[in-house]
């Protein structure tokens, strides 16, 4: 075999190789009152954001505004929100800009099994008596929050605390922080608001408004499977 035939026969080899890493995808989503939503994306540097967490269910009282110009969502109502998908993957991070009454207003995670969903008319917070889907959210009482304020949430199942928060971009990993959830199956982002609390979610990475407090933390990425 001469060596001009070898050199193509390993180029076409590298060629297979980056086609299945970088060929499209399929990304699990939901949207409020759907029963999922599949999406074709491919993995590139351009628009793997098409990849992460959207809005998903919602509260009947709540009222949930995509703002088109920068893909960021707009809460309002009363009720909880939730992400389109679980937080399967090791690490993730995303905003919440608080906007009015921030007493109203609760920012976490909450358990939500879609083959046995519950109301999310009610509000998450750090006691929940319902241990079918619990919640767990920043404790107010260490952070006095104001509207305005940008909350950038990081979830971590490689270390503890799993859920820490980032105020304007000052980061205490111990501050107002869930330390453990366990199991961490079927949990998604979630906020829940009342009493006129408003606030804007951001789940795409090129909106956020603050550096992310460690590398590690990047976009949520959504479960995917290919075919």
């Amino acid at each position: 075999v001469d060596s001009h035939s070898v050199h193509h026969r390993h180029s076409r080899l590298i060629a297979s190789s980056l086609s299945l890493k970088m060929g499209p995808c399929l990304g699990k989503a939901k949207k409020g009152g759907d029963a999922g939503v599949i999406e074709h994306s491919s993995v590139t540097n351009d628009n793997f954001h098409k990849t992460g967490a959207k809005v998903g269910q919602s509260g009947a009282n709540t009222k949930v505004a995509l703002n088109t110009q920068n893909n960021c969502y707009a809460i309002s109502g009363d009720g909880t929100v939730i992400g389109s998908c679980h937080l399967d993957c090791d690490t993730g991070y995303w905003e919440v800009v608080v906007g009015k009454n921030p007493a109203g207003l609760n920012i976490g995670v909450k358990r939500f099994n879609p083959k046995k969903p519950v109301s999310l008319d009610g509000y998450i917070d750090g006691n929940s008596n319902d241990a079918s889907a619990p919640s767990w959210c920043l404790d107010k009482s260490a952070i006095d929050l104001k509207e305005g304020d940008v909350v950038g949430i990081c979830w971590d199942q490689t270390d503890l605390p799993m859920v820490s928060f980032a105020v304007n971009g000052e980061y205490n990993p111990m501050r107002g922080s869930v330390n453990r959830i366990r199991p961490a199956n079927d949990v998604c982002p979630a906020v829940s608001v009342t009493n006129g609390a408003t606030c804007e979610l951001i789940f795409d990475g090129r909106q956020f408004k603050k550096s992310p407090p460690s590398s590690k933390f990047t976009t949520i990425v959504c479960a995917t499977s290919l075919i």
